[in-house]
């Protein structure tokens, strides 16, 4: 049998269990702190035999491997950058604007519209007579209904033949036949190389047999262009003086003047024929046509003085002889398609202010 232990005390001076274990953790915790301290005596001490050799050797060794850390991460952020798509300025923090990089246009849409307005009218007055006649004679012998739906017909007919048969009849007013292949080759080389400035179709180059320098251009349609000239100007004119005017017979094409052109002189041919007066046809043509095309060419090909000195010589040239294609008959029924209008009349207020020859040439010194 075993023997009774000790009492156990009843005051509170006996070790108590959690005092036991608060000094056990502490006990610990010192043991603990004094061997980081022996730890940092010995390291003290290894620094302390490899002296100021090892402590430098370990510090090179340090910063070698931070340089090359920031080398690598430099080459990254290189990288990064290289591989990252470059941004640009926006265009409203840009200099210049939008408006002041994009070239405005040669020519105008609202100034193409109009021409094309014209010429409709011009068909439709063409073929006001021929269908009020049909109309009136079957609303006579058969009734008004039949009268009027033939006269809308023929009035539809006759328009549409004007405008398709205006470039030939045109042309055979002026009197212009094809040019060969090899003849006027500065002319041929100067159209070729214009017609892409001014965005146009080449046209069909037909000349006049005259010994006055001179050029026009009639034409309905892309593929229904002419620019004629007479042989005149290709002796009369230097190679600068021939693309101002070559530019100014495109600038009629660019414009839709030509469109215009052909159907009025179409339209207008018996009455000018009979009455002998051109006034009509450059009150139809419109006023200041010919000023117009001056600007939109010397905006094209950037030299006003190439122009300026053809119209010059125009002007200065002789009076057509008596079996010139620019008599007064005949030249009355094309007058204000040609360059030169003036041909046979110069000097005279007549010929209206704008497209006077004189006037153009002080507005192209002026350019």
């Amino acid at each position: 049998m075993a023997e009774p232990g000790p009492p156990r005390p009843q005051g509170g001076g006996g070790p108590r269990p959690g005092g036991a274990r608060r000094r056990h953790r502490g006990g610990r915790s010192r043991s603990g702190q004094g061997q980081r301290s022996g730890s940092r005596s010995a390291e003290g001490a290894a620094r302390g035999q490899g002296g100021p050799t090892a402590a430098r050797s370990g510090s090179s060794a340090g910063g070698a491997r931070n340089r090359s850390r920031n080398r690598g991460g430099a080459d990254r952020n290189r990288q990064r950058a290289a591989s990252a798509p470059r941004e640009t300025a926006p265009v409203r923090d840009a200099p210049t604007s939008s408006a002041t990089t994009t070239a405005a246009p040669l020519v105008e849409d609202g100034e193409v519209r109009a021409n094309h307005r014209r010429a409709r009218s011009l068909s439709l007055a063409g073929g006001l007579l021929p269908a009020a006649v049909v109309g009136v004679a079957l609303g006579v012998a058969v009734s008004m209904v039949a009268g009027a739906v033939a006269g809308a017909v023929v009035l539809v007919l006759v328009s549409l033949a004007i405008r398709r048969l205006a470039t030939p009849v045109a042309l055979r007013i002026i009197g212009a036949r094809p040019v060969g292949d090899d003849e006027f080759p500065r002319l041929q080389n100067l159209v070729d190389g214009l017609c892409p400035t001014f965005g146009v179709r080449r046209p069909q180059l037909m000349a006049v047999d005259d010994d006055l320098p001179n050029a026009c251009s009639v034409g309905t349609g892309p593929d229904r262009g002419a620019l004629v000239v007479t042989t005149g100007l290709e002796r009369a004119l230097d190679l600068i003086e021939m693309e101002g005017v070559i530019a100014h017979e495109l600038s009629h094409f660019k414009r839709a003047d030509t469109l215009v052109s052909s159907v009025a002189v179409t339209v207008l041919a018996p009455l000018t024929w009979v009455s002998g007066s051109d006034r009509l046809l450059h009150r139809v043509l419109g006023y200041g046509r010919e000023l117009r095309a001056d600007q939109v060419a010397v905006r094209a090909v950037r030299y006003p003085p190439g122009l300026g000195s053809a119209l010059s010589k125009f002007d200065a040239g002789a009076a057509p002889s008596p079996d010139s294609r620019f008599t007064a008959r005949r030249l009355a029924m094309s007058r204000w398609l040609w360059i030169d209008p003036a041909v046979g009349r110069r000097r005279t207020d007549a010929l209206g202010d704008l497209d006077l020859t004189v006037v153009r040439i002080d507005a192209l010194a002026e350019a």
